[in-house]
């Protein structure tokens, strides 16, 4: 197994826990701004896709998988707009999956081997789509500790 192979295995292992945990819990859990806090549950798990998307897709030239509905509304520096749906969080719960899945099948086609070199919020180069992909396990990383601190302040 190479190290993008072991990227991707863990990118997916974080999308299944964050969707599993959504289906565990309530759409009140889910809607909910702990305090102290910008943004909630949902906010987190469809803010990984919409930066998944930013990140690798926009830099690399590929067409997004995601609209603007995702991308937009939960990309970097927004908040929550309002409660979400039922339906929403589904939906969500199943991009997760898919588009880590489509990310690991782009990657493999060679969708991202042009990629615009970008520097995060952190001073991380990023110079490669390789970089990029690295990052967003990081990132994904972070924002499931995130969910897993809002569930705790819940309780």
């Amino acid at each position: 197994m190479t190290n993008i192979d072991s990227t991707f295995k863990i990118i997916h292992s974080i999308r299944k826990t964050i969707s599993f945990t959504l289906s565990r819990l309530s759409l009140d859990q889910i809607n909910q701004i702990p305090k102290g806090q910008s943004n909630n549950i949902i906010w987190n798990a469809a803010h990984i896709i919409s930066v998944q998307q930013l990140l690798i897709n926009r830099r690399s030239g590929a067409p997004y998988t995601e609209g603007k509905d995702i991308t937009g509304v939960y990309k970097p520096g927004t908040i929550p707009e309002g409660d979400v749906t039922q339906d929403f969080v589904d939906y969500i719960r199943e991009r997760l999956i898919g588009s880590a899945v489509q990310m690991e099948e782009d990657y493999n086609a060679g969708l991202f081997e042009k990629y615009e070199p970008f520097s995060t919020r952190t001073k991380i180069n990023l110079d490669t789509a390789v970089d990029a992909i690295n990052f967003e396990l990081f990132h994904e990383g972070i924002h499931l500790g995130y969910i897993m601190s809002y569930i705790n302040l819940m309780k």
